[in-house]
């Protein structure tokens, strides 16, 4: 069974105030080349096909657009699409009936019973003569389904997967496993901003066993966690830290049970993404003005200093780029060690830390953490008179 394994397709970003959505369909049109050369049995996208639960009319256009382009590139590859965290599954899976009449199979969320039991059968996306696909789609820790009432609830996700797999197994060809999740150990370079607490990791061994491929989703960095599981990363870097090659896996599997053989497909962007690091506000403007004026990438300013940065740093740095195509996003300072690795930051483990702290302590610490320096008592004193009327408004 020979698959080709993608995911984080994120469309519909917006970046900064661009629109990307000519960027996506350069990196789908390398895609439909990759269908056409290689003719895969399956193409497998896990998750986190929109950036936004609510995607716009021009962001849903573009996914069926493109659903279509991959289809008509090589007609005889069944699609199987699942939902990731940043999409509404119910949304994506609303016109299932209709994918499913162009060999699209599309898994939002799972249909449960009146115990809040789904059958695994449901998950499965069978391909005659070469082998069972598992499409996972993404469910919260505490929310994966049950599968039978008296499963132990205290790891549901072990548990849900357990059941799948056990039932899945029953085919004797080779079996890839889809999920959208981040894993133990796996490498989160560019996930930025993760959520307050850290990003929800599952040991690797919760997706049971018996899978010949793991295709992750979620983490956007490629990378190989064991000899059956991997992240193909995101097709398209959503932030300026994801600097690393994008791309795309062809898996071929040769039998059950065999080691899959995995091939590394990369992926050309339209536009880099382009930090430019200087030791002062000052000379990183002089850089901004050299730049070719036909030069269209992302660019943002990284400031090495302890001097302040202009109260209207991006008003200067726009005028520095006007006439120019370059796409100018943000200037911000390289954070001081000092202040990121002070040890009275505050530390929240999980969502009940959050009630020890006052608001404004926390965004004291989020200032801290992405500027690089203390937050100004001015700005402090306007947030905490914002915080005070919002508490008198719902005491109201």
């Amino acid at each position: 069974m020979l698959i080709l394994h993608t995911s984080d397709w994120h469309i519909g970003q917006t970046f900064y105030h661009f629109d990307r959505e000519d960027e996506h369909n350069h990196i789908f049109r390398q895609m439909a080349e990759i269908m056409r050369a290689c003719s895969p049995d399956a193409l497998v996208v896990s998750g986190d096909i929109f950036h936004n639960v609510t995607p716009s009319a021009s962001a849903q256009r573009l996914f069926v657009d493109t659903v279509i382009r991959l289809h008509e590139a090589s007609p005889e590859t069944v699609i199987v699409i699942t939902a990731g965290n940043h999409d509404s599954g119910s949304r994506l899976a609303s016109h299932s009936a209709l994918w499913e009449k162009i060999g699209v199979r599309v898994i939002g969320a799972a249909v449960r019973d009146e115990k809040g039991c789904a059958d695994p059968k449901s998950f499965f996306v069978d391909l005659p003569e070469c082998g069972r696909i598992v499409a996972v789609p993404f469910f919260h820790p505490s929310n994966y389904p049950l599968m039978r009432p008296d499963a132990d609830r205290t790891c549901r996700c072990a548990e849900f997967f357990s059941g799948v797999m056990r039932e899945a197994l029953r085919c004797k060809a080779p079996i890839v496993l889809m999920a959208h999740l981040a894993v133990d150990g796996c490498d989160t370079k560019g996930h930025e901003y993760e959520p307050v607490g850290g990003q929800e990791k599952e040991p690797v061994g919760n997706m049971s066993e018996g899978y010949d491929y793991l295709a992750l989703g979620h983490i956007h960095c490629p990378q190989q966690i064991s000899d059956r599981a991997f992240y193909c990363g995101s097709p398209l870097p959503v932030n300026f830290t994801e600097n690393y090659q994008h791309s795309v896996n062809l898996v071929n599997l040769t039998e059950q049970g065999a080691i899959p053989e995995v091939k590394t497909l990369p992926l050309s962007p339209l536009r880099e993404m382009i930090t430019i690091e200087a030791s002062s506000f000052d000379n990183a403007i002089e850089r901004l003005i050299m730049l070719d004026d036909k030069d269209d990438n992302y660019y943002r300013l990284l400031i090495d200093s302890e001097e302040p940065l202009p109260a209207d740093a991006d008003s200067l740095a726009m005028s520095a780029v006007k006439g120019k195509r370059c796409r100018y996003c943000e200037t911000r300072k390289v954070p001081r060690e000092k202040l990121c690795n002070d040890e009275n930051n505050i530390r929240i483990d999980d969502i009940c830390d959050m009630a020890e702290y006052s608001p404004l302590d926390i965004a004291r610490q989020s200032w801290r953490r992405v500027h690089g320096e203390e937050m100004s008592e001015e700005l402090a004193a306007l947030l905490s008179t914002a915080i005070s009327d919002l508490n008198q408004e719902h005491d109201a």
